[in-house]
């Protein structure tokens, strides 16, 4: 705590995230037939302020009837933002047809990394920038229940192992093997190729669009948790060694 409504916590965390070409109605990502799973690995720091901070049991803490009776109770719900920054390692893999293995991704090379004219290989590690909100519910004095609602910006663009352009797959194929080759480029074929004179129409030829590198990753989560504050300490003693304590009762 570095004041009344706020402090600072820090967090590891494990997210899994993944997508499939075919969740989608829309013709072109589904003929691209790209998926994915990733693992996700974060540490942050994270600066968080409680808007309205719950509070339990009747005001003026008066443990009585008539607090009761004069409605004058605390407010148990607590609203908070928080924001901050961490790194996070992640790793992109897919599914080999029709066998349940899953093969990691960074290594293949799907874009061709390292290749003439191809883009350099990317970092698995990463920045992130979480921003989130959440709300708590005081059940004791000491223990509560909390939802809270994060995204993360991220400086990467290859959670999913897609970024840029396609690259020839007999390329990759010839320097990584045929399962970089396949991974590369999967698509189903259900968009016919045409031929308009010389034009050679084929949305995943090389140099066509992969992914998008202007727009990167981010990824969010929720998070249902329980919540503990430990009791204060009293510090002030009495002769005898006894601790007093004034009681209101009516």
């Amino acid at each position: 705590h570095i004041g009344p409504k706020s402090g600072l916590r820090w967090q590891l965390g494990y997210q899994r995230v993944a997508g499939n070409d075919n969740t989608t109605q829309e013709i072109f990502r589904q003929n691209r037939n790209l998926h994915f799973r990733a693992s996700i690995y974060s540490f942050s720091m994270n600066y968080e302020f409680h808007f309205i901070k719950e509070k339990y049991g009747n005001i003026y803490n008066l443990k009585s009837n008539l607090g009761k009776k004069l409605g004058l109770k605390r407010l148990n719900i607590g609203l908070y933002g928080f924001f901050g920054v961490g790194g996070f390692y992640f790793n992109p893999q897919a599914e080999r047809p029709g066998t349940g293995v899953w093969l990691n991704l960074a290594g293949m090379n799907t874009e061709g990394q390292g290749l003439p004219g191809g883009p350099k290989d990317y970092s698995q590690f990463s920045v992130n920038i979480p921003v989130g909100f959440g709300f708590r519910y005081a059940i004791t004095k000491e223990i509560g229940i909390k939802l809270e609602l994060s995204h993360n910006f991220t400086f990467t663009d290859y959670l999913d192992d897609v970024s840029g352009v396609y690259y020839d797959p007999a390329a990759i194929g010839a320097a990584y093997g045929p399962e970089a080759a396949y991974f590369a480029d999967p698509e189903l074929g259900i968009i016919d190729h045409w031929t308009d004179g010389a034009y050679v129409y084929d949305p995943t030829q090389p140099g066509w669009q992969r992914g998008d590198p202007n727009d990167r990753d981010g990824y969010m989560y929720a998070v249902l948790g329980v919540f503990y504050k430990p009791k204060a300490t009293r510090r002030g003693r009495y002769k005898g060694g006894s601790k007093r304590r004034i009681k209101a009762s009516f």
